[in-house]
């Protein structure tokens, strides 16, 4: 994979040593913070669906060249995440919450996403220290999945609120009936693969089936049903969860739907490379994301490697140099982090005061699919989607 503007060693080095050494993973307990506030100076609160994506890209990274440090930096997150896994009696039972408090407080809401995020973290750790209680973990959260959240025409309810002992309405990106929840499919299809429950496949198989009505004709995905935006980075969870199917399923409907998505966003971009936050129907985006931007280049690295069409890689190019920029550059401890992204004003880019942490998992695997698809399969590069 030949590119001319291509992440440097620097680049992944320096994110990775943010993740290991500035604070952002309490290693004490194995939490992570969904982010730092540069104008606080502090950490946000332990985030329980950024902790799976965590142990999926150390996880990820420990494949690819068996540093244990990422192993036992994984281990560490998924015993954090099985010590807050909801084991009360009630239709809760398996799920996780959405934050901690530093200050101990346990956020009431269990989201949907997030618990199939938690799901994937912890059938990834189980198939590769084959520990039975990472599997036990999962297949608890994926019952719930099946059991509680999931509708019967295959979307997801977002939120239950174990306060209210019910599920609550939530109209929003990430609420119910949501494009996000296509991404679901990868914890249920994992976790069928692994156990052999064929329930699992199906409930990933159906929310890829539904998600596909969410289409638009441009190839873009609702953000939930009756909204006309796009937020991006469901937009792209969408299309990761359909590439992700397609390569289990082979179904070419899944295949067909992704390429549309993924030329949806290289029509979309930027001419500096980037992506917005949102796209309206009738107003003008102006907020520019790190997330969705290296999402889209982990989507564009397996077109372009399953397809081999060179407009996927020359997106790509954009896309670092528009990421190189947000890097985070100061001498201090958050060095080599990423600003969320950043505000057009007058031509002119301001930075946002926040460092979420999920962008740099995205930069830092978007950097690795960026090497690795010279010599590995689409087929591997889609099953390290996280």
């Amino acid at each position: 994979m030949n590119s001319k503007m291509e992440f440097s060693s620097n680049d992944f080095d320096d994110a990775l040593n943010w993740l290991k050494k500035s604070g952002i993973i309490e290693n004490n307990i194995g939490g992570v913070n969904g982010g730092f506030d540069l104008k606080r100076k502090r950490h946000n609160f332990y985030y329980f669906e950024i902790t799976g994506y965590a142990i999926n890209l150390f996880l990820s990274l420990y494949r690819q060249n068996f540093d244990v440090q990422c192993l036992r930096m994984a281990e560490k997150s998924g015993q954090f995440l099985l010590r807050y896994q909801c084991k009360e009696k009630s239709r809760c039972l398996g799920a996780f919450p959405h934050i901690l408090e530093h200050e101990g407080n346990l956020s009431d809401k269990y989201y949907s996403f997030d618990t199939a995020v938690c799901t994937s973290a912890l059938t990834d750790l189980y198939e590769i220290t084959k520990d039975r209680k990472y599997l036990d973990g999962a297949i608890a959260a994926g019952k719930w999945l099946l059991g509680y959240a999931q509708n019967s025409n295959g979307s997801f309810k977002a939120v239950y609120d174990l306060s209210k002992k019910r599920f609550i309405n939530l109209v929003r990106w990430d609420g119910d009936n949501g494009c996000l929840h296509a991404k679901n499919a990868l914890s249920l299809i994992k976790l069928g693969q692994v156990t052999n429950y064929n329930e699992f496949l199906k409930g990933g198989k159906a929310v890829l089936d539904w998600v596909l009505r969410l289409q638009n004709r441009d190839g873009s995905f609702k953000s939930y049903k009756g909204s006309s935006n796009v937020f991006t980075h469901a937009h792209c969870y969408a299309t990761e969860g359909l590439l992700f199917g397609y390569n289990v399923f082979r179904n070419e409907t899944y295949l067909k739907s992704a390429i549309q998505a993924s030329d949806w966003l290289l029509n979309v971009q930027n001419n500096d490379g980037s992506l917005y936050k949102f796209y309206y129907r009738f107003m003008i985006p102006n907020i520019k994301v790190v997330d969705a931007t290296a999402q889209s280049c982990r989507i564009w690295a397996i077109l372009h490697k399953m397809l081999g069409n060179q407009k996927y890689l020359s997106a790509i190019d954009r896309s670092v140099e528009f990421i190189r920029k947000m890097k985070y550059k100061r001498a201090d401890r958050n060095y080599g982090s990423y600003y969320y992204g950043c505000t057009s004003l007058f031509g002119q880019n301001i930075r946002s005061s926040m460092i979420y942490t999920w962008p740099v998992f995205f930069v830092i695997q978007a950097y690795q699919f960026h090497r690795l698809s010279k010599s590995t399969p689409s087929t591997v590069l889609t099953r390290y989607l996280f």
